[in-house]
């Protein structure tokens, strides 16, 4: 038996590392891509946000009630890869949020929610489309409904197709709503 490898099985051997190495790559990047931020409410609150991308065009995903900032994962990279500027929020109460208890949920949330569209504005988007599952949608269209809108719905529509061409909303969620 000879003491150096079978050189037959180099060429294999090569392209497995180089896929391992690519795989690794991407990972690293995708992980690099997502940033951990914090942002205070107007009633004293903590909003907690994974942010992801930069750029003019915000996005801030809203889960919902069983589910946290990470449910929205999968729609974030593949928004953030399109060039959109991406938070996947917390509401307080779930994830790492909080905020005082003498606040309801049903003034909270949507606090929540417009702490992160001035997050967002604060950071350079220009034009800002919620999208929320089932309670994230109430607080998103409760937060439009409470403290108004200077802009209509029209990237909500391109957020939904981008998304139904490909993306998907998170596993146990029915619904989305928009404003901008």
């Amino acid at each position: 038996m000879s003491p150096h490898p079978d050189r037959s099985s180099m060429p294999r051997f090569a392209a497995v590392v180089a896929t391992a190495l690519t795989g690794l790559s991407l990972l690293t990047a995708s992980l690099a891509a997502q940033t951990l931020v914090s942002f205070p409410a107007k009633d004293s609150g903590v909003v907690y946000a994974d942010e992801y991308g930069a750029g003019t065009n915000g996005v801030i995903l809203v889960h919902g009630a069983r589910f946290d900032r990470t449910s929205w994962k999968a729609q974030a990279v593949r928004l953030d890869s399109a060039g959109f500027h991406v938070l996947a929020v917390d509401l307080r109460g779930h994830g790492l949020s909080r905020g005082p208890s003498s606040t309801p949920p049903r003034i909270g949330y949507p606090l929540d929610v417009l702490a992160s569209v001035d997050y967002l504005r604060a950071h350079g988007a220009s034009r800002i489309t919620l999208v929320g599952a089932s309670m994230g949608g109430w607080a998103a269209a409760h937060a439009q409904f409470l403290f108004g809108t200077d802009q209509g719905p029209r990237l909500m529509r391109e957020i939904l197709g981008f998304l139904s061409q490909g993306g998907s909303v998170p596993s146990g969620s029915d619904s989305a709503s928009g404003a901008s």
